[in-house]
């Protein structure tokens, strides 16, 4: 899902469902970031339990990303301008994530028996 974030133009961008960050997301209002904070816990549940220093650096760079999304999408609207910047929060999201879930999932009792 988050490589529609990074697509070439803004238009597209813009069709996709859900959006990259809202001002107050909630149930019913959701945001991308809004979902990996809801969903993380559950897959990471041990590192959550434990709070590991890689959960919770993860965690908080994503709770520091969300807010500089949501000067994007709901202070001034993402223009032509902000855009390259609003794909490069977006990759930087995925890069958060591909860089820590990997290594957490390996130390999550589930995944460490079938998986490792």
């Amino acid at each position: 899902m988050l490589s529609d974030y990074t697509a070439s133009d803004k238009k597209t961008v813009h069709g996709s469902i859900i959006p990259l960050a809202r001002l107050h997301p909630e149930e019913g209002n959701e945001d991308i970031f809004f979902e990996i904070e809801r969903v993380l816990p559950l897959v990471l549940e041990q590192a959550a339990a434990d709070n590991d220093i890689a959960y919770c650096g993860l965690m908080q760079d994503i709770k520091t990303l969300h807010k500089l999304g949501i000067s994007y999408e709901e202070s001034w609207g993402v223009t032509d301008e902000s855009f390259p910047d609003y794909q490069a929060l977006a990759k930087k999201l995925l890069e958060k994530l591909e860089g820590k879930v990997p290594g957490l999932l390996k130390n999550e009792p589930y995944f460490k028996d079938v998986f490792y």
